[in-house]
């Protein structure tokens, strides 16, 4: 049996009330996955070093995409970025070279044997979205997550090891675990799981080659749905060639893009935005 391993990460925030302001600040909540084979991802690590080294980065000083945003949005602005945020030790290099920095990061996955990517996302805009708990949309983003691993890799025979970021709070990080923990258990669409580990893990971003990427991965997706320029351009480049789509089809709605909850409304909100971009046919 093959191992992979799924790192994933999400971008964004949810509250069950939300406001004008509040969907202004977070238009959507979006879990990502980066599923590879275990084997390509000691490539990619080791890789993933040499990139870091070349750039003159140290490993242990993360570079996150929300950091990449901050120090842009300072220059655009004209202000100096403060010395007192944590992004503040990045502000040496320029805007070229932090974009081109996530470029050639992503630019890895292309040198795996095996590599999907898969995204859950929740429109806060969306009236029809609704009024959920956090809780139940926590737990929606987990099991949709699960079942596209699972479905994915059954014809491979693989087992999948998930990891995830931690979350910003401990009680945040109990419910992810026992909601896996649950459907893993008893999933009303999946008899049995196969190809997935029966315990997730928890992997520090700023120890993990494979959390960054999924940070990458899901920062540029949520850009890309907000329209801005440049992540347009490396998800339209980079992203959507790994994106799981239908068999023998160019269609990732529901396969590698899943709406949470399931709405036809928000799907067709998404669908619009890839037709929009050429990606798919209207």
């Amino acid at each position: 049996m093959r191992v992979f391993f799924c790192f994933s990460d999400e971008t964004g925030s949810y509250k069950e009330n939300r406001s004008a302001r509040f969907i202004r600040a977070h238009p959507y909540f979006i879990r990502s996955a980066v599923l590879l084979g275990a084997d390509d991802w000691v490539s990619i690590h080791n890789a993933y070093k040499r990139l870091l080294k070349q750039a003159g980065l140290e490993f242990q000083k993360e570079l996150k995409w929300s950091y990449i945003g901050s120090i842009v949005k300072h220059r655009k602005r004209g202000e100096k970025i403060p010395e007192d945020k944590p992004y503040a030790k990045f502000a040496r290099l320029s805007d070229e070279q932090l974009w081109d920095h996530v470029r050639k990061c992503l630019k890895l996955l292309h040198d795996a044997n095996f590599c999907r990517l898969i995204y859950t996302v929740t429109d806060n805009a969306c009236q029809a979205t609704g009024k959920l708990s956090k809780e139940t949309i926590y737990r929606m983003h987990i099991q949709d997550l699960m079942q596209r691993i699972e479905y994915e890799l059954r014809e491979k025979e693989g087992l999948a090891v998930v990891f995830l970021d931690p979350l910003p709070d401990e009680r945040s990080n109990r419910l992810v675990r026992e909601a896996y923990a649950s459907f893993y258990q008893n999933d009303q669409f999946i008899t049995k799981y196969r190809c997935i580990k029966d315990s997730l893990a928890y992997e520090l971003s700023h120890h993990s080659s494979g959390i960054r990427l999924a940070d990458y991965a899901v920062g540029v997706f949520g850009g890309f749905l907000r329209g801005f320029p440049q992540s347009r351009e490396l998800f339209v480049e980079l992203i959507w060639p790994l994106v799981r789509k239908k068999p023998g089809d160019n269609d990732p709605l529901g396969y590698g893009i899943i709406e949470v909850p399931k709405r036809d409304e928000v799907r067709d909100r998404l669908k619009q935005k890839l037709e929009e971009t050429g990606l798919i046919a209207g």
